[in-house]
């Protein structure tokens, strides 16, 4: 039988009530059970700079500068820069975490070894490039993860159905949150399908 490797969304907290979490991809050798104490998480970070409107001209770049940046008054924009931002051995539930872990998503595993699925995620890079958004969103982390994903069914290596894939995981996040605040002890983990 091939080795599997078990694919968990992990979120934390941005603003709960709202849906808007932080997404990372964690993984798992799916013949033993997960260690919330002791994960490598995957995931892309943002920077911003500060540029006034008049240090940018009208050329293509500039219009992708304006579609991934925050506008502020006084014609000052706020550029988002994303970094990849992979963390190993993390507890996701120590108090010195910035965001409250809120919970995990399991995915369907993967027929694929664990190093082999951990090499594949690590060789994606962390901006946008040409990759189109979700009904024009800007890009985020969880706009990655979901890239990931697609990347890695392109292939062939992993079957999933991304049929409403965002809304549904902003839903189990609402619902995983519910469950933390009852017991916020523990990694509660919900299922995809």
């Amino acid at each position: 039988m091939a080795e599997r490797t078990s694919i968990h969304i992990v979120l934390e907290a941005l603003d709960p009530s709202r849906g808007k979490f932080h997404w990372s991809l964690t993984l798992f050798s799916s013949h033993r059970p997960p260690n919330w104490s002791c994960v490598d998480l995957f995931q892309i970070v943002d920077t911003v700079a500060t540029t006034s409107i008049s240090d940018v001209s009208s050329t293509s770049s500039a219009k992708s500068l304006h579609s991934n940046s925050l506008s502020l008054p006084h014609s000052v924009t706020v550029k988002r820069t994303w970094h990849l931002a992979h963390r190993r051995t993390v507890d996701l539930l120590s108090p010195s975490r910035p965001q409250a872990c809120v919970g995990a998503v399991r995915l369907p595993d993967a027929d694929l070894p664990y190093n082999d699925l951990k090499e594949f995620i690590e060789e994606q890079e962390a901006e946008q490039g040409d990759t189109e958004t979700m009904r024009g969103v800007p890009w985020s982390c969880a706009q990655w993860l979901m890239r990931v994903l697609a990347r890695l069914m392109e292939s062939g290596l992993y079957e999933l159905d991304m049929n409403h894939f965002y809304p549904k995981i902003q839903r189990l996040g609402i619902e995983l949150d519910r469950l933390r605040l009852a017991d916020p002890n523990e990694v509660h983990v919900l299922d995809f399908a």
